[in-house]
């Protein structure tokens, strides 16, 4: 991709909200409707603004769902911009060519992947009839930081990670006793 698209993806690009429900809870007193007034919306939306694609030190980050950076600048009747349009339709492209399974999983089978660093989709999906509808659980993992872009890392989170877990449990252990 040529470096003057790059940049799209570089720069901060603000994204809709996505929220569940009505908005008709009270929240501290306050009815949660009010966050979702258009002039607080314009604002929120506004500062939910960060890079497609963004790299710090040894580390990178993807964050990609075009259909939120549209429906943001739909909201805020904002023009998309030329060039951004232009760099997530490469973005686009390049995915659809790239790398990608394309596999039905059986009964039991789950995918592991790292938002942040794995660009990922699914289709659509339909329960056979005459099986038991599907049941999706969706879990959340708290990784430690880990130079993945280094190679002489790719073997040694496991141990990292479990040293420093057992570190932090024999220092609590000990706050307790003291």
């Amino acid at each position: 991709m040529p470096k003057f698209l790059m940049n799209e993806l570089h720069r901060p690009v603000s994204r809709d909200i996505l929220e569940n429900g009505k908005g008709n809870k009270k929240v501290l007193g306050m009815e949660s409707q009010l966050s979702r007034a258009a002039s607080i919306m314009t604002l929120r939306i506004s500062y939910n603004s960060y890079p497609i694609f963004e790299t710090q030190g040894d580390r990178m980050r993807f964050r990609y769902m075009r259909f939120w950076i549209e429906s943001a600048h739909k909201k805020m009747h904002w023009k998309l911009p030329t060039l951004l349009r232009i760099a997530m339709d490469v973005l686009d492209d390049t995915l659809d060519e790239g790398c990608c399974f394309h596999e039905r999983l059986s009964r039991g089978e789950i995918i592991i992947c790292n938002n942040s660093c794995v660009a990922h989709a699914r289709d659509s999906f339909k329960d056979l009839e005459g099986d038991k509808p599907r049941h999706l659980v969706r879990a959340w993992m708290q990784v430690q930081k880990v130079d993945l872009l280094k190679p002489s890392n790719h073997q040694q989170p496991t141990t990292e990670v479990v040293e420093s877990c057992k570190t932090t449990k024999k220092e609590e252990r000990a706050a307790k006793a003291a």
